[in-house]
């Protein structure tokens, strides 16, 4: 059995087996060093309430961006600041 993935949470995504039995069930293809990891297109659904609510659609009008690309750009700035 192979130790856990220990690391950034991202690098589950990376390796979802634990043991080489699991690994019989997956197809592992080699990829570039360069090439993005990590899980793509993740869908969350997020309970708000009504004045969350309406703060996220007063603020991503107030930008001109969509609800959804406003809490992506919220992501990025928390990211680039190093904010949790």
């Amino acid at each position: 059995m192979q130790p856990p993935v220990e690391g950034h949470t991202q690098e589950q995504w990376l390796r979802p087996w634990t043991d080489d039995d699991d690994l019989s069930e997956w197809e592992a293809l080699p990829m570039p060093a360069d090439h993005p990891r990590g899980p793509r297109g993740s869908h969350f659904t997020v309970d708000l309430d009504a004045e969350q609510t309406a703060w996220l659609y007063r603020q991503s009008e107030a930008a001109g961006v969509t609800p959804i690309d406003f809490l992506r750009e919220l992501v990025d700035d928390a990211r680039s600041s190093g904010g949790h």
